[in-house]
Parts: structure tokens; sequence; C-alpha cells
């Protein structure tokens, strides 16, 4: 409708019919995702985002994420969290960073759960849950050596923090 509407003549229905399109979508998610079929939510929450896609719309790439994350689906979740965290309107971007190492880690990608734990520790380093996810993962990883350094370059920034003595001691 929007290519056939040269002169913008509908816009404005076309707008609207395209944000009820969405919502459709996105009803059907709900339903889907509240009887436990997060396969269905997964795809129509996907169908309403591309309906109505980011930034216009982040819940419909956060319900997609979260469900393709319960079907198992990581790569899809994985994937749309990166949208969250790629646009400046989704303002929670430290819960997205907290969900995502394990999701990299279901999907047996040790590198990539290292890589956003170190990321997210960097855009928030005053956040602890961030600071132990990222020890967690790489004492997983075995990444020792890597995570001395980090340990006391948070020591330098919290060092009344007594979770850091005890990662410190594990390494």
């Amino acid at each position: 409708a929007k290519e056939a509407d040269t002169k913008n003549e509908y816009a404005k229905l076309i707008l609207h019919a395209t944000l009820e399109l969405g919502q459709i979508q996105l009803d059907k998610g709900v339903k889907a995702y509240q009887l436990k079929k997060y396969d269905e939510a997964y795809t129509n929450f996907d169908a309403a985002q591309k309906i109505i896609p980011p930034p216009d719309d982040t819940l419909a790439t956060l319900y997609t994420a979260i469900s393709a994350a319960n079907s198992k689906n990581y790569p899809a979740a994985i994937t749309n969290y990166n949208k969250l965290l790629a646009g400046n309107v989704y303002k929670d971007k430290a819960k997205v960073y907290a969900d995502m190492p394990t999701l990299y880690l279901l999907n047996k990608d040790t590198a990539g759960a290292i890589k956003i734990s170190s990321e997210a520790v960097t855009k928030y380093p005053a956040d602890a849950a961030l600071r132990k996810e990222e020890i967690e993962v790489s004492l997983q990883a075995g990444q020792q050596n890597h995570l001395i350094t980090n340990i006391e370059t948070a020591f330098k920034a919290y060092p009344n923090n007594k979770t850091l003595y005890y990662y410190e001691g594990l390494t």
C-alpha cells in the first residue's frame, strides 16, 4: 500500500493499518506465550517486529528474543537482543547484557559469551551483577590471566567490594 500511495494521500490510513497488523501479531504472540507455545509465540512476535521494526517498536523485539530463548532458538534470541543493544530507544540494556552471556554459552559460543560480558562491564562498570557474570564466564572459559587484570582494575574502582576478593581467590 505504501508503494502504491505515491502522493502520500493515504499515509495516515496506511500507518494506522500497519500498526493494527503489528498489534494483531503481538496479541497472537502473547496468547501463544501464555500457553507456553514458545515457538508459535516467537513466530508471531517476529512477524510483529517485521511489520513495525525497531527502533519504532522495541517491545516486539524484546518479546521475540525472550520467546526465542524459551524455545531454545538461541541464535534468534541473540540476534534479537543485539537489535535492542544496537539502537538508542531501548533503555534497559543492562538487563539485556545480563541475559546474553548465558544465551551464548547455551549456543556453545564461549568466545561470544566472553566478548558480550566484557562489553557489558565496559558500558556499565558500576553494575556488580554484570561484573560477576564476566568473572564467572571467564573462569568457565579458563581465562584466568585476563580475569586477574579485570579484577585488579575493578579493585581500583571498587576497593570495598568483598566479592572481588572472593573471585581473586578463585583465580
